[in-house]
């Protein structure tokens, strides 16, 4: 990881006006750099719906260095020649207002930051960090797989569109895209029940051993707890 050319993106990304709704300059950044690195970038039709100015945008990267003797579903186009299911990383775009005009700066702090540095917002606004260090950090991680020339399974990226005012983008995201993409569903008990996840996993037919719980608040800890998962906590997102 380049921690500069993160903090970087970073800055560059927050820069830009991405209330919900409105995230085409957030979405074309970040097409941008997908495309230099080799990524395949579509956007999906789900403005049609959300009443955004751009559809969720989904990138992929074949595989390097692992043959492909067949894809690794039947029922998804993205997955074609994958040999197994590549890894998978997920933000969203837009952030809550008032998110116009953000200035970012770096303070120091040393009650807040064991390196005593601290990002915030200049002036009356949001910084934004919720979900565009998801997003920075996502895109550095893409950099550095593909520069190190390391061989890995396929690179799927989904940037949705809508979180804010009620995951619009992850709600109608084009499903013949992918395996499998679940909201929220009549008949099954919400976060931190486990009903959720276990639904999902029958679905795609895994194991827990094969599953990792990511998630933004104590409620996804619990989740994954719950659901006997092995759970990662990010430092970024609904309760940042």
């Amino acid at each position: 990881m380049q921690a500069e050319r993160l903090m970087n993106t970073f800055f560059d990304l927050v820069k830009i006006d991405s209330p919900s709704r409105k995230e085409a300059g957030v979405a074309h950044y970040c097409q941008h750099v997908l495309e230099d690195l080799g990524f395949t970038v579509c956007f999906d039709a789900s403005n049609e719906q959300t009443g955004s100015e751009t559809g969720n945008l989904v990138a992929w990267l074949a595989p390097k260095g692992v043959v492909a003797t067949e894809a690794a579903s039947e029922n998804s186009p993205l997955l074609n020649g994958f040999e197994s299911a590549p890894i998978v990383f997920t933000a969203h775009m837009d952030c809550v207002q008032p998110c116009g005009g953000v200035e970012p700066e770096v303070v120091k702090d040393s009650t807040l930051s064991d390196k005593g540095l601290l990002v915030r917002s200049k002036g009356e606004t949001v910084l934004g960090s919720d979900d565009k260090a998801g997003v920075a950090s996502i895109l550095e991680a893409a950099r550095c797989i593909v520069e190190s020339g390391a061989p890995h399974k396929g690179i799927v990226i989904v940037f949705t569109v809508c979180e804010e005012i009620g995951c619009l983008g992850a709600k109608y995201l084009d499903q013949e895209l992918f395996d499998y993409a679940q909201g929220q569903k009549e008949g099954i008990r919400r976060k931190p029940e486990p009903d959720g996840v276990w639904y999902l996993m029958e679905q795609m037919h895994v194991s827990k051993e094969e599953c990792l719980y990511i998630g933004d608040s104590e409620v996804d800890a619990a989740t994954g707890r719950n659901a006997g998962l092995k759970t990662i906590g990010v430092l970024w997102g609904f309760r940042d």
